[in-house]
């Protein structure tokens, strides 16, 4: 899988591309800030008159936005260019969002859901739903059920399964991004009755029988051409994700089971009976593929957690009584006899982590338990999976009486896997152990130093530059100063350049400030390294200096080799000072290069800059995803899935 424009990873079994999906969680773009200030004076300096401060940079505000992004965003897609452009440009849009852009905004989405290549159209549906929300809701719900109206809005005899997947996705984030119940409540209603929806048997065979054809005429036309392969299970993955999306609220009147096989009649009426509907959704062997059913799994998980913030101390037992029945369902499948696919198993470790914590309680004690045994007993993807999940769960404070009971059992656990395990599981152990540090620290709660220490060792002895790469990772999520002298070492030293741009990344992410004079000097010799140029210029960006910004906007002014100055706009994008808005927008407007890679990158760059989102909307949905568990709509080997946009 191409994880960026210079980073192939062929393992599935490889750290980073877990790391890939889940990033966005802790290098938080919106928070990095490298404006500064300088002392200016006038001509009475000398006795102390006249002076005063200049601000340099910093995150742009909403008023920049709207006066110095929107322009140049609305002249460079009415100027057009690439299908990446295009895409990039629409998920601007939704990244900007705003009640005072809403029409303009819908201009454009509405436009592209029926013009330009199919993934613009499916791109305009999800764009639509983060950026216009409720007001566009039933146009979004009317294109997923295949309804008269929006075949004849989209110009077609039938809406294609792509686009009916991608309509759903845009609900959900529609929906998710309301408060208002009765929206939300019909929300999971409508995905409901489209995850519920009858095919014929024929009709499953009519989607296989065009993929084929479809593939064939590939041949002779341009690779570019996209290809209709979405199936009926990408709808049901999709309206299945999109639920998770929406959690309902608690309710004092309904009795529930937890059995996981009972019919639950109406689902779409609170918390508990939205979750116990689709434990069933997930036992369904016979109902529902392995895909589908694998992200059910992500779906509860999801749902559990947000459900443990909704339950507060009012709903505790009911949110204790429903987790012990989805970590009953979810434990079942991981054991030999339950016969379960490797997709499905590996989304139910993956959810347990999404819901168990670090409290004393008995379903929490369960939950890690068995995570504990598939990180040792597991499948070699269910080892790995496991352990990141133990390090969610155990840096997760829980709700009982001891909130951090397990965070010292957890730690030994990691650290056994870290010391004894495998040598191919070993950096996954670093890796969960940093992610296990970073969620502790920012919860205050002191880290143990020896784990610092043994991620400084096995640092220094690594064997590949992937091993490398993991632990330079974990000791910055740590913010680990053991190890920076090592890994300073390690950044001169070591001569594959993705190993060095991450260990320079780590550096960035541990906070300490006194390595930007050695990251500067690694960011002034990768000229020809964009990788170590990208992940660097980001690293001094966490750190907060400023003069990265205007080295990286001098270079990209400078160069001429169109892959340099795509990476270096991305880097840019990532750190998002407004000093560098003016080149970037002045690329968005350049004619001569409508259709280059510097131009994609331009404009995905300026989506980063102006997320205001904490929490970005594609770390919502990658949270606890098995990202293994592929379709067309939601990832692919294409780069053309939901979770491919960024």
């Amino acid at each position: 899988m191409t994880i960026n424009d210079h980073e192939l990873v062929s393992n599935p079994g490889a750290w980073q591309l877990w790391w890939e999906f889940n990033q966005d969680r802790f290098l938080r773009y919106s928070s990095i800030n490298t404006g500064g200030s300088v002392l200016t004076h006038g001509s009475d300096w000398e006795i102390g008159r006249g002076s005063s401060t200049d601000n340099l940079g910093g995150r742009l505000t909403q008023k920049e936005i709207q006066e110095l992004v929107l322009p140049a965003l609305q002249e460079g897609i009415q100027m057009g260019g690439s299908e990446k452009f295009v895409k990039n440009a629409l998920m601007v849009m939704a990244k900007i969002g705003g009640e005072q852009n809403r029409e303009t905004f819908e201009f454009f989405l509405r436009f592209y859901l029926s013009n330009g290549h199919a993934t613009i159209n499916e791109t305009a549906a999800v764009a639509m739903g983060l950026a216009c929300g409720e007001t566009n809701y039933p146009l979004l719900a009317s294109i997923a059920k295949d309804t008269p109206e929006a075949q004849e809005l989209l110009g077609r005899k039938k809406v294609p399964m792509g686009m009916r997947a991608f309509a759903a996705y845009g609900m959900g984030f529609a929906a998710s991004n309301s408060s208002n119940d009765s929206f939300r409540r019909q929300a999971v209603a409508d995905l409901i009755s489209i995850l519920e929806e009858k095919f014929e048997p024929d009709e499953f065979k009519i989607a296989d029988d065009e993929d084929a054809k479809a593939k064939d005429k590939k041949k002779d036309k341009d690779k570019d051409e996209p290809i209709e392969d979405a199936k009926v299970s990408d709808l049901r993955v999709a309206a299945m994700v999109s639920i998770g999306l929406i959690p309902l609220p608690f309710s004092h009147d309904v009795n529930v089971c937890i059995c996981g096989q009972c019919k639950v009649p109406n689902p779409d009426t609170c918390f508990q009976s939205q979750v116990t509907y689709l434990m069933r959704n997930f036992t369904a062997d016979e109902e529902f593929d392995a895909q589908v059913r694998a992200h059910t799994a992500s779906t509860l998980g999801r749902l559990i957690l947000a459900g443990a913030e909704l339950a507060g101390t009012e709903f505790h037992d009911s949110i204790n009584e429903i987790k012990l029945g989805v970590s009953d369902i979810l434990s079942e499948a991981l054991g030999k006899r339950a016969n379960q696919p490797q997709v499905v198993q590996n989304s139910a470790i993956m959810a347990l982590g999404l819901m168990g914590d670090a409290d004393n309680e008995d379903v929490d004690a369960w939950i890690r338990s068995e995570l504990k045994r598939a990180a040792s007993k597991g499948g070699p993807l269910g080892k790995r999976f496991a352990m990141m999940s133990l390090a969610e769960v155990g840096s997760r404070r829980g709700q009982g009486e001891k909130p951090w009971a397990a965070v010292p059992e957890v730690r030994m656990e990691l650290m056994s896997h870290l010391s004894r395990g495998r040598q191919d599981v070993r950096p996954w152990a670093g890796l969960a152990l940093g992610v296990f540090g970073y969620q502790l620290k920012n919860q205050a709660q002191e880290l143990d130093e020896s784990v610092d220490r043994a991620l400084t060792r096995v640092a220094k002895d690594a064997r590949t530059a992937d091993d490398l790469g993991a632990y330079g990772v974990a000791m910055g999520l740590r913010g680990s100063d053991q190890g920076r002298e090592a890994m300073i070492e390690k950044l001169s030293a070591t001569k594959d350049a993705a190993a060095r741009s991450y260990v320079a990344l780590g550096l960035g992410l541990s906070g300490n400030k006194t390595s930007i004079k050695d990251l500067q000097e690694t960011l002034e010799a990768t000229d020809r390294e964009p990788l170590v140029q990208t992940r660097t210029g980001l690293a001094l960006g966490l750190l907060g200096d400023s003069a990265v910004v205007e080295e990286l906007v001098s270079r990209l002014e400078k160069t001429h080799s169109e892959e340099k100055r795509a990476t270096i706009a991305l880097a840019l994008g990532y750190i998002g000072d407004k000093r560098s808005v003016e080149v970037l927008t002045s690329i968005l407007r350049d004619k001569s290069i409508r259709e280059s890679g510097t131009r994609d990158a331009a404009i995905l760059a300026i989506g980063y800059m102006c997320d205001r989102r904490a929490t970005p909307w594609r770390s919502v949905m990658a949270h606890g995803t098995n990202y293994l568990a592929e379709t067309q709509t939601l990832l692919n080997g294409k780069n053309t899935g939901l979770l491919n946009l960024k």
